[in-house]
């Protein structure tokens, strides 16, 4: 009897953990995937401006890419290849103060990843305060550029 209750108790706590499993699973908003143990990542394909853009990740529980590594500027990269994007949205900006760039966490941007695109930053006509990544040829880095730019945009799950 002990051990048919132990064998019932065992079949009741896997089927919990798969439940719990696919609960996750079905969190994740559609047209998310995964890339390495970097997190979730989405690649919006229609043009939007930095804050529609912004405002579109939230309401994804997701927020603009913000780099980290070296590792995640090379899978948005090849995100951005593969649909032939030169540039995308990113989650920083200088809206504050000139120069001085911030994530939308209001964290200084020098606490993440920081690689700027080549002649990056350049505050073009004087009016470019929100981030974007940009990638020409080989070049692949952080860009400034006018929050009313349209772009394509990576929204990435928070928490994940």
């Amino acid at each position: 009897m002990n051990m048919n209750l132990g064998l019932v108790i065992l079949c009741l706590q896997l089927l919990v953990i798969k439940i719990k499993s696919t609960e996750i699973e079905n969190k994740i908003p559609e047209g998310y995937r995964k890339y390495r143990d970097l997190g979730f990542y989405k690649l919006h394909t229609t043009y939007a401006t930095w804050n529609v853009a912004r405002q579109t990740c939230e309401n994804e529980n997701a927020y603009l890419v913000i780099i980290n590594s070296e590792e995640e500027l090379k899978v948005i990269g090849d995100m951005m290849d593969a649909e032939m994007a030169a540039g995308v949205h990113a989650g920083f900006d200088d809206l504050v103060t000139e120069g001085e760039y911030y994530t939308i966490y209001g964290e200084p941007l020098s606490s993440t990843y920081v690689k700027w695109a080549s002649g990056e930053p350049d505050n073009a006509n004087g009016d470019e305060d929100c981030g974007n990544i940009e990638k020409n040829g080989d070049d692949l880095g952080l860009n400034d550029m006018g929050c009313e730019s349209t772009r394509f945009f990576i929204c990435e799950l928070k928490d994940s």
